[in-house]
């Protein structure tokens, strides 16, 4: 008799143990597998604040950076960017962009920051930062013969 109660608890264990676990939908979550989402996707959202300080100069002074918005928490930021030139226009759209985060101090692999071009010298940043602390997002800018460089800062409590 020991044995057949065994059987049925030990048969009927994965009824009780997921019986009262939220399903997907309940979470606020898709049914989407891991492969369909992609990493980003999994990746804690951010909310934005105003930037105190939203614009700086380049290296040599030939663009201006204007980061209205910045993170206020770890995770991955929809960032806007804002390029123009030192007389306030904006670069062209055939100018090429780069931009890497970096931690000072810290040896991290990170995920490649993500650019879309809006025109008229603005673009759609992709940014994870998965920590708290200092992060220098380090651009390199290239509009026809003029090339330059500028360090936006972020602190992220």
């Amino acid at each position: 008799m020991k044995i057949l109660i065994s059987i049925l608890l030990i048969a009927l264990l994965p009824f009780f143990a997921f019986a009262g676990a939220p399903n997907h939908s309940e979470m606020g979550h898709s049914k989407m597998g891991h492969k369909e989402m992609g990493h980003a996707d999994h990746a804690k959202m951010v909310t934005l604040k105003k930037a105190k300080k939203p614009s700086r100069k380049s290296k040599k002074g030939h663009f201006l950076l204007t980061l209205p918005e910045i993170p206020t928490a770890p995770g991955l930021a929809h960032l806007n960017l804002a390029l123009s030139h030192a007389d306030g226009k904006p670069i062209s759209n055939q100018a090429k962009l780069s931009i890497t985060q970096k931690m000072p101090g810290m040896e991290m692999d990170l995920t490649p920051v993500k650019i879309t071009p809006k025109g008229a010298g603005e673009y759609a940043l992709e940014v994870h930062l998965p920590m708290p602390g200092f992060w220098k997002l380090q651009v390199q800018i290239t509009d026809g013969p003029v090339q330059d460089q500028g360090t936006l800062k972020i602190i992220l409590p």
